[in-house]
Parts: C-alpha cells; structure tokens; sequence
C-alpha cells in the first residue's frame, strides 16, 4: 500500500476534521457525509485513506444483504475519488484494483439497487478512471489484463450513443480516448469485447459513432473530433479484423463509412499534421483490405472514394517502408484488379478514374514506388471497362432483335 493510503495519515488534518474522518474510515455513513463537506484541496488528498478505506473488497455484500451502510460508504469513496488527479499517481497503482472491484459489483446488481444505493451507469464512472490512470505507462498495461474490463467499457459505449447526445456527453471524450488502448491480445479479450452486443452490435455501434463524427450535423471537424475519430480507427483497427467481423462491418455500412472517414481528412477538414494524415488514410486502407473483398463492398468503396485514397499516397509521395503500408498494398495490387470481374464495380471505377486521371500524369506522381502497380490497375480497368461496354451493346443489339422477331 502506497503510503499518502495509510490511516495514520489522518493524524495530519486538523483536529476539528479528525473527528470525522476516523470514523468516516470506519463505516460511518454520518461521519463520511460532515467530512465531504469539510474539505478542500489540500484536505481531499490527506483523507485518501478514508476512501481507500471505505473500497475494500472484503465489504462487498452478497445477494442477501445489498443495501449496507458498506455500500453507501464506498459509492462516496467513489464519488469523491473522481476528483482525483496526477498529484495522486503515486496511489493510483492501489486504488485501481478496489475501484475496479466495486463497479463490478453496483454494475451487476444495477437493476436490483434502489437509491441511494443505485449506480445504473456506473461503468461510465469507471471510463473516466480508465482515462486518467492510463497516463501511467505500466499502470496502463496492468489495467489492460484486467479481467471483464472491455465489457464495461463496450456497455459504456453503448450508453452514451444511446443517450442522444454523444459530443455532450460528460464520459464521451475519455471513452474516445480510452478505446485506442483497449488490448485485444487473444480470444478471451474479443470476446470481452462482443460480449454485450455481439459481433454485429459491435458493428453496427463501431459504424453509427464514425458516422456521428462524419455526419452528425457539424459544420466541419473540430481538433477534438480529428482525435476521438482517429482513436475510434485504432480500436477498429486493434480487433484485427477476424474475416466474421469484416462481414459484420461491411453489413452495418462500414465500407462506406470508413472510406468516407479516410476522405473526411483529405478534403472536409483536413488537419495541419500531415503525418497524422497519413497515418489515418493508411489506418483506413487497412481496415479496408479485411473488408472489401466482395463486390458489395468495394462497389460502395469506390463509390465513396477509395482510389482517391490511393492517390492521396501517390500524390505524397509515400515512403515505401511506411509503417501500415500492408493494407494500401494489398488494395492496389490484388483486392482492386480483382474487383474489375465484377459489372457492379466497374461502373463506380470508371466514374472515379475519370477525375484522377490529370492527378496522374505528374512527374512528381509518377515518381512514387506505387506508380507502376496504379497504372496495372488503371490499366486493367480499363481494358475491363471497355470489354463491359462492348458486351452491354451486344446484349442491347440481340436484345432489340430479339423483340423484333417475336413481334414477326
């Protein structure tokens, strides 16, 4: 125990404080609510044990007794520690594993607790202590193993999108911040993960709040939004793309909406750091590659713009060893050649090669290590293109002939 927890630290405040936080320490419901309304800043941190007091596991009730002055005493523990900040990281590393301990426990027992004892959204308290103690690099990895902790922090999610009013929503920018963190490292923390909403309410919830951002009814993207967006990619990015989960995403619209956020930052509101902008585009394209293997998907793709994304990289001159080049390669050389087959696809190619034609003719473009693989594609499309054309009016002559006969 970090020693700012200890009790005898109580002997530090003044007499006339003491009196109420020793007994506060001790379970008194009465005493707890006098010393809340007696301290200030520097009182808040020596009364640390009294909340490190009032968490302690071993007070935990069971199903036959909810409602204890233990359970009052730890919901002001928790309200009070919410205040907590970086003057108190050196605690952090104890506190943790007692919070975490009673938000598991008003979380389970959140529809049988009635005020005062009820915490029906405890698990967004619990976001904004996951926010602040992943400022602490090895606490973030300690919190990261904690177990059934990304099913609170997806049931957290859900709420706040539920609520209507995600950017003005109190939990809403530290659970931004906090999804980029979350580990996904094997089975058992995927399945954390779809645990509440399953693999298409993942879907479907990842694709409404990149929409939100995109299409929610804002003028343009704010620097906050530029960062909560990007986090949202990395967390989508962080699932690895299991082939059931691209089938989820590209059911729930997210080939589309990914794409539009890759276009989001090249055009709408692109930011000044240009290597965040590249780092976004390439983290799009490789969600992309897990996704668009069908027609489906690459046709709403490349409707919203995909070979602008691969263009962008051209244009920049993006350096071969770029760190998440995978997905851009893969697109380039064989996910989009092989999507010409498809007459669903090939129309949407030849609307957008038509506006990236001039683009490509600079020498500065054509110097980039991706131009020849472009050029087998734009190449490839082509001849597909003009065969689809070709073919179209046969079928449009036999078709017409067709009637002329039957009218005979």
């Amino acid at each position: 125990m970090h020693r700012s927890l200890r009790l005898e630290n109580l002997a530090l405040l003044p007499i006339s404080v003491q009196r109420f936080a020793i007994p506060a320490s001790n379970g008194s419901v009465s005493d707890f609510d006098r010393l809340i309304e007696l301290l200030d800043d520097e009182r808040h941190t020596l009364c640390l044990p009294v909340f490190y007091a009032n968490l302690d596991p071993a007070g935990i009730p069971t199903e036959e007794n909810l409602t204890t002055d233990t359970v009052i005493c730890a919901l002001m523990a928790l309200d009070e520690l919410h205040d907590l900040n970086d003057s108190h990281k050196a605690a952090w590393a104890d506190l943790w594993p007692r919070i975490y301990a009673w938000t598991i426990f008003f979380h389970a027992y959140r529809e049988y607790l009635v005020e005062p004892f009820a915490r029906p959204d405890v698990c967004l308290a619990l976001v904004a202590f996951v926010a602040l103690f992943n400022r602490d690099e090895d606490l973030k990895t300690m919190i990261g193993q904690t177990v059934g902790l990304r099913t609170l922090l997806i049931t957290a999610w859900i709420v706040i999108m539920e609520s209507g009013q995600q950017q003005d929503h109190w939990a809403f920018r530290d659970l931004c911040c906090v999804l980029c963190d979350i580990r996904i490292d094997g089975l058992g923390d995927f399945e954390e993960i779809i645990e509440v909403a399953g693999i298409k309410g993942l879907a479907c919830l990842v694709n409404d709040t990149i929409s939100f951002f995109l299409f929610g009814g804002q003028s343009h993207m704010t620097e906050d939004d530029v960062v909560f967006l990007g986090n949202i990619l990395l967390f989508l990015g962080n699932l690895r793309n299991t082939k059931t989960m691209s089938r989820a995403l590209v059911a729930a619209g997210g080939a589309t909406t990914i794409t539009a956020a890759a276009i989001t930052w090249l055009t709408r509101n692109p930011p000044s750091d240009a290597p965040t902008t590249v780092a976004i585009v390439l983290g799009c394209l490789n969600i992309l590659s897990g996704m668009v293997s069908g027609h489906r998907a690459m046709r709403d793709s490349v409707a919203t713009g995909l070979p602008s994304c691969i263009m962008f990289c051209l244009v920049i001159s993006l350096d071969r060893d770029a760190h998440g080049v995978l997905g851009l390669k893969q697109i380039l050389k064989q996910t989009l050649p092989a999507s010409t087959i498809y007459q669903t696809v090939l129309p949407e190619i030849e609307l957008q090669l038509q506006y990236l034609r001039r683009p490509g003719e600079n020498r500065h473009v054509q110097s980039s290590w991706i131009y020849p693989d472009w050029i087998s594609f734009t190449t490839l499309a082509d001849e597909r293109i003009a065969f689809m054309k070709k073919s179209n009016q046969r079928i449009t002559f036999f078709s017409r002939h067709a009637i002329i006969w039957s009218a005979v």
